[in-house]
């Protein structure tokens, strides 16, 4: 039996495979050991592990690969159990590096220590993939070669665990770039430990030998390969999914987070509700119904991408509206035909979707959300963003609602809807300074409801309320539209009429006398803007020819004049 150098060679382009293969095991895996980081316990453990068999499996496939890339002239299978344990170094080797290096405060030397035994585990999967070929030669070592091998695979484990540790302390993880970056010095790495190895044997043919054992053979081990490449790339598919999945639910939270801060600010509610509903859902336009005493108890009060005021008699008088506004459960319809009751009367209206606002299991409005071409179903992030967005939109129109009517009530008398003194005082000053700027009249009337008490003490406080609202009423009816009217305390009212002389003011006074209901009669007192006169002159003056004609007799009008008076 005499031996003879095998003169071997490199297929250039299955060396590229093969490194690029452990590139991507490297990436899959740094990308795994990421998520361990944002994960919880046993999330954790579930994605170290998933790092570790990625990062084995690469290993060894890019080994493989690279055997294959081994041109010999010769036929080589390979033992079936050496090539198992092969792969069991490297999944193991790995699993458990990266296990020991995942806890939470990894130290040095526990990093050193996890990075030897990976590279123990590396070194220990690629000889045993050399020593499972089966074929007529014999292999003779290069032992600095092979120190040089088994320090490159410590270097390059050393290299990978330090970066996981690095990616779990971070508080941004790395990015792609950087973990790119990082996935081709580790891929280069391995494929370096490799090819060392591959450059410190040398094959001796043997002749006369009986021919080679039987084993795995090329064919089967392509395949197996392509199983190991299919399992990473489905790994990296999902690890993809699962990212593409977090960036949308990132960006819809985000979404919902900015459209809740809009809602918070102070100013037009509705408008924003429906604008950020309009956004998030994707529809062609979007109304907002509330509650209302008037039009079949409800209206529009908001709109975006269609006018607010339009025909919409038919949709507040539908069905699904007063369903949803009575039970509060949200309602979409995937298909709009002629049984929707006033709904499809909307314009171009396919598919609706209808979202009770609610607000302490009261419903304050609902949401008719309107898409042009035909919806057969909402996906799920759709509706549980609308009815988070909807709970907000509750709380935003409530606030503008208590806010509005806290406004209204900081100006307007309580019981009768009239302006109050500290407004009309605002309003009065006002009017004084536009007479002495634009030189026109300015006239003022106090009006004084007779014998009040004894009507209150007749027909009981609540009549005396009625009374005072009747009149407040038809005082404002009989005013000119630039007239202001407001409740001086009591049973006092007083009117400004710009752009009036006395004896206009006194006309005016006298009207509204007469609108009085019948068997009522008040008292007024009129007075006119003169040079130098302040509003407290001008009230003043007013408020003593109420006075005087109350102590007159009573249902009358007098100026301050004193000229001007008559009985009704």
């Amino acid at each position: 039996m005499r031996a003879e150098t095998l003169t071997t060679h490199l297929n250039s382009s299955l060396v590229f495979v093969s490194i690029a293969v452990a590139v991507i095991a490297s990436f899959v895996a740094l990308d795994l050991a990421q998520r361990s980081s944002e994960s919880g316990d046993w999330a954790r453990r579930g994605w170290i592990g998933a790092a570790g068999v990625t990062m084995g499996l690469g290993i060894w496939s890019m080994h493989y690969i690279g055997m294959l890339a081994l041109e010999m002239g010769m036929t080589v299978s390979y033992d079936n159990t050496l090539v198992v344990l092969s792969l069991i170094a490297a999944v193991g080797g790995s699993s458990v590096a990266l296990a020991v290096v995942s806890r939470p405060h990894a130290t040095r030397r526990g990093v050193v220590a996890a990075a030897a035994f990976m590279g123990f585990a590396i070194a220990a999967m690629h000889y045993l993939g050399m020593a499972s070929m089966r074929m007529d030669a014999t292999i003779h070592w290069n032992v600095p070669l092979v120190v040089l091998s088994l320090a490159i695979g410590f270097g390059a484990s050393l290299f990978a665990l330090w970066l996981i540790v690095r990616i779990r302390s971070s508080a941004i993880g790395f990015g792609f770039g950087r973990r790119l970056l990082a996935s081709l010095l580790l891929g280069v790495g391995v494929a370096g430990l490799h090819y060392t190895a591959m450059a410190s044997s040398t094959f001796h043919v043997m002749t006369g030998t009986m021919g080679m054992r039987k084993g795995l053979h090329t064919g089967s081990l392509v395949i197996l390969l392509v199983i190991g490449a299919g399992i990473m790339l489905a790994v990296l598919i999902g690890g993809a999914g699962v990212d593409r999945r977090r960036a949308t639910l990132a960006n819809d939270l985000s979404l919902v987070a900015n459209l809740a801060r809009q809602l918070a600010r102070v100013g037009d509610a509705r408008e924003r509700v429906t604008k950020a509903i309009l956004e998030l859902s994707g529809a062609d336009y979007v109304l907002l119904i509330e509650p209302s005493d008037e039009r079949n108890g409800a209206a529009v009060t908001g709109a975006a991408g269609i006018e607010q005021d339009g025909d919409y008699e038919q949709l507040l008088a539908s069905a699904r509206v007063r369903d949803a506004m009575s039970n509060g459960k949200t309602a979409f319809a995937a298909r709009l035909d002629g049984r929707e009751d006033g709904v499809r009367e909307l314009a171009g209206a396919a598919s609706a979707l209808f979202e009770p606002l609610l607000l302490d299991e009261r419903t304050v409005g609902v949401l008719v959300v309107v898409w042009r071409e035909r919806v057969r179903a909402l996906p799920e992030r759709t509706t549980t963003f609308l009815g988070m967005l909807a709970a907000e939109a509750a709380v935003a129109i409530d606030r503008e609602t208590l806010l509005s009517r806290l406004e209204y009530l900081s100006r307007r008398d309580e019981l009768t809807g009239l302006l109050n003194r500290r407004v009309y005082a605002e309003e009065l000053e006002r009017q004084v300074e536009l007479s002495r700027t634009e030189h026109r009249p300015l006239a003022v009337v106090m009006l004084d409801m007779d014998h009040f008490k004894a009507y209150n003490d007749e027909y009981g406080h609540q009549a005396g309320d009625r009374l005072l609202r009747t009149a407040a009423a038809a005082w404002t009816a009989a005013l000119r539209e630039n007239d202001t009217i407001a409740r001086y305390g009591g049973e006092e009212f007083v009117a400004i009429l710009p752009n009036c002389t006395l004896a206009a003011g006194f006309a005016v006074a006298e009207q509204l006398r007469r609108v009085l209901p019948s068997g009522v009669t008040c008292s007024a007192g009129v007075a006119a803007l003169t040079d130098g006169a302040s509003s407290t002159d001008l009230i003043g003056r007013a408020d003593r020819a109420l006075y005087e004609a109350k102590r007159t007799g009573r249902n009358l009008t007098l100026t301050d004049a004193g000229g001007l008076a008559a009985a009704s």
